[in-house]
């Protein structure tokens, strides 16, 4: 896989409040922004990662009876 050596930033199809998200790659954290807007804020990789093995296992929690 190709390591990331600059930041890559991408339009998505999802909308908040009407306007695309546009998400920045960077070597170590993802930045989001509403297109148009100035505002950013910044997540690092790992809380990210984190983030989604913890919503993983509730999900999985759930399932179980």
């Amino acid at each position: 896989m190709t390591q990331l050596t600059r930041p890559v930033i991408r339009e998505t199809s999802a909308r908040d409040r009407s306007r695309p998200i546009i998400v920045e790659l960077h070597t170590h954290e993802l930045v989001f922004r509403e297109k148009g807007r100035r505002h950013r804020t910044a997540l690092p990789i790992l809380a990210a990662l984190h983030l989604a093995y913890k919503l993983e296992a509730r999900e999985a929690a759930k399932e179980k009876p």
